[in-house]
């Protein structure tokens, strides 16, 4: 989407190369990617590993908190533009655009809020965590930590990078690459070194058969004139 909020269309793309192609079709993988994980990761590690632990807590009540918003907001506003994701690879320009804008709402503005409350709930709760022997402070430290970094970098690739994919991937009007200097050299220069040899062989060759010739021809008249003395 441009600075006015409207998506790239195949009237307003410029053309690009073979490599700009490829690293737009990265970065659609990469946002899609992120998108999957975002809204699955976060509900799995829930009921597979932390739900029996936390919920066991008398106390620590922000920490049950961080993860209940954690687990449930990703799920819901993430999974739309999970499944949406690989119907952007069929052609159409209708999906396309829609997920755009979906990218735009969803994967800038809601995930922003998102993030930025989830990190810190997490902080609070390390802040205000009581020692358990289930889990110790350091641990949620770790885990605010770990999310921060991630999903900040998410939210970078979503708002700063997506927009190649737009131009370079999806509506991509793609020209072929000019040849390599060195082709153009060869062709410049002309013959090459073998051609050259071969060539002056043949004069040689030449020269050598005229020579012959020559000497056919004055062996010749010297043997008319023996027989005319």
């Amino acid at each position: 989407m441009d600075e006015r909020g409207t998506p790239h269309t195949r009237d307003n793309t410029e053309p690009v190369s073979d490599a700009q192609f490829t690293e737009g079709m990265i970065i659609s993988i990469a946002v899609g990617t992120f998108y999957t994980i975002n809204a699955f990761l976060p509900v799995l590690v829930w009921h597979r590993y932390r739900k029996a632990e936390i919920n066991a807590m008398t106390g620590n009540k922000m920490y049950k908190f961080a993860w209940q918003i954690l687990y449930s907001l990703h799920f819901l506003a993430f999974l739309p533009m999970a499944l949406l994701w690989p119907l952007t690879y069929l052609g159409s320009a209708v999906i396309v655009d829609f997920y755009d804008s979906a990218n735009w709402y969803v994967g800038s503005l809601a995930a922003g809020v998102i993030f930025g409350n989830v990190t810190l709930a997490f902080f609070l709760a390390a802040l205000t965590y009581s020692e358990t022997t289930v889990v110790t402070g350091g641990f949620i430290w770790l885990e605010a930590l770990l999310y921060a970094v991630l999903e900040a970098s998410s939210w970078y690739v979503s708002i700063w990078e997506y927009p190649k994919a737009h131009r370079q991937f999806y509506y991509s009007l793609r020209v072929e690459e000019p040849e390599d200097d060195e082709d153009q050299n060869e062709q410049q220069e002309g013959p090459s070194e073998d051609s050259a040899l071969e060539q002056i062989d043949s004069v040689f060759e030449d020269e050598s058969a005229g020579e012959d010739d020559l000497d056919g021809e004055d062996a010749g008249d010297g043997g008319l004139d023996f027989i005319e003395f």
